[in-house]
């Protein structure tokens, strides 16, 4: 009897003792998480940061400057969830990639990721038998380039409008007022229809190139400047998915001007146009922007799924299903209301403070090739801190996306955005002067306020003139000068990628 009476004591005991240990646990794990969480929120705004998600939004200037405050896009800062509003349709409308959905042409598709990147032309004769084909406009398939842009406008109105209105609009801001009242999950706060800006600016693209064909210098301005009015408002959005936007839209715009620029059918006052509306833009400052705000909505989210754990149970339900995991909904679900609240701060404080150390601050202070080496520190890193050897870096893990191709995107984007305005100075010194300059510092000031810079490591843009052609190049992530070299077939097609070995070229 004695020692029946023993053992449930000592049975009892250790239960309490467990418990009184869990709860001490739990009481060290929320102060511990909450210390680190100030202490990683004080040297953020130290740095120069703010955890105000209001004060990253967009300025918008003068509704009667913003290009995007016109009626044809009215309702374009609110992400579309009606599929027969009139702004969707419009929208879809002049994207001729969806034209051609559920339809198998026998034309090839149109090259309008040639230009620069690859150096190849645009071939409007395939493009306008792929065009007639898709029933995008009712031209015959061996029409003229003149014709197919007289159809676009014809068939598409949208597309001139947009084009005209970009002329007296320099500026171009989605509605920082959309969200502005949001209360509920961050995931969930409205945003612009960045599709549909994508959209137009495809469509921009491909009237930009016919025009250019045609001879229509004009025309083909204006659909440029359009076109970079949605680079510049998608680049001004302060997360990243606005940035990945921005640097599609701003291909297409450097593909557009590498054609204008191999025609020489442009007048000086029709590039000083485009210049200015490219000296607007600044990638750098965009990714900057992006690291900052992209932060403090992992902040604002972790805070978030803290104080509402029926949602995280229900996000972490989602992800099961996607990754095809196999254990029980109900122990994930006893596992999230289980974790302390110090987890969360901790978890919180290492997304700041790895965020801030990794990428942040080299895209403040560094050049490209210090940004990207950090952002490769940083993927090695996260791998050691992967699994539940590390429970304080979990949410880091899952939580920061491959910043390393983002960054070398945005990297490539910038140099582009370099190389088009030197290639346009080069084009106005050359109409001016009849010749190239043999450097590029002969087109300070009167073309340029500076020499350009290579974004890798802030030297020089490489340059060089080849009879009556010139050469712009950039080391690339690779970091090695290969004398304006890029590669060939597929491998050229690597541009963005971190395996490229060759430089970014623009010859013209």
């Amino acid at each position: 009897m004695m020692k029946r009476f023993l053992s449930l004591r000592f049975f009892a005991t250790l239960v309490m003792g467990l418990g009184l240990l869990c709860l001490l646990g739990v009481v060290l794990e929320n102060w511990t998480g909450a210390r680190a969480l100030a202490k990683a929120k004080e040297a953020f705004i130290e740095e120069g940061g703010t955890l105000d998600s209001e004060q990253l939004r967009p300025k918008p200037g003068p509704t009667g400057s913003n290009f995007l405050a016109i009626e044809q896009l009215a309702g374009i800062s609110t992400q579309q969830s009606d599929d027969n509003s009139a702004l969707l349709q419009k929208l879809r409308s002049i994207d001729w990639g969806l034209a051609a959905s559920g339809k198998n042409p026998k034309t090839p598709w149109p090259n309008l990721n040639g230009g620069c990147v690859l150096g190849e032309p645009f071939d409007a004769q395939s493009a306008a038998a792929y065009l007639s084909e898709i029933s995008f406009i009712d031209t015959p398939p061996n029409a003229d380039a003149a014709q197919v842009l007289a159809a676009i406008d014809r068939m598409h109105p949208l597309l001139k409008e947009l084009s005209d209105a970009a002329v007296e609009r320099p500026e171009a801001c989605f509605d920082p007022a959309v969200g502005h009242e949001h209360v509920g999950a961050p995931y969930k706060r409205p945003g612009p229809y960045m599709s549909g800006a994508l959209q137009a600016a495809k469509g921009l693209a491909l009237r930009a190139q016919f025009a250019v064909a045609a001879g229509d210098a004009e025309s083909a301005v204006r659909s440029m400047q359009a076109s970079q009015r949605f680079t510049q408002a998608l680049g001004k959005e302060p997360l990243l998915i606005g940035l990945l936007c921005a640097i599609t839209t701003a291909t297409f715009d450097s593909n557009s001007i590498w054609l204008l620029l191999h025609s020489h059918t442009n007048s000086a006052l029709q590039l000083s146009r485009l210049q200015a509306d490219l000296e607007r833009l600044d990638f750098k400052r965009s990714l900057r922007q992006a690291i900052h705000s992209e932060l403090v909505w992992q902040l604002e989210s972790i805070e978030w799924y803290k104080r509402n754990r029926d949602d995280c149970v229900s996000v972490c339900s989602q992800i099961q299903i996607m990754s095809d995991q196999t254990e029980p909904p109900w122990y994930a679900s006893a596992v999230i209301r289980m974790i302390p609240a110090g987890w969360f701060d901790h978890n919180a404080a290492n997304v700041l403070r790895i965020g801030s150390d990794y990428l942040r601050k080299p895209v403040k202070d560094g050049d490209g090739r210090s940004l990207l080496r950090s952002s490769e520190e940083m993927e090695i890193l996260l791998e050691e801190h992967r699994g539940m050897t590390s429970p304080h870096h979990v949410l880091t893990v899952l939580g920061f996306p491959a910043y390393q191709m983002i960054i070398g995107q945005a990297i490539y984007a910038e140099t582009l955005r370099r190389q088009s305005i030197a290639a346009i100075a080069l084009e106005r010194y050359r109409l001016s002067h009849s010749k190239l300059p043999s450097t590029l510092a002969e087109l300070v000031p009167e073309f340029l306020s500076a020499v350009p810079q290579d974004p890798i490591d802030a030297e020089p843009m490489r340059y060089r003139v080849e009879g009556g052609s010139f050469t712009l190049w950039s080391i690339a992530r690779d970091c090695k000068d290969d004398g304006g070299k890029r590669p060939e077939g597929k491998d050229a097609k690597r541009i963005g990628r971190a395996d490229y070995l060759g430089d970014w070229v623009w010859k013209n």
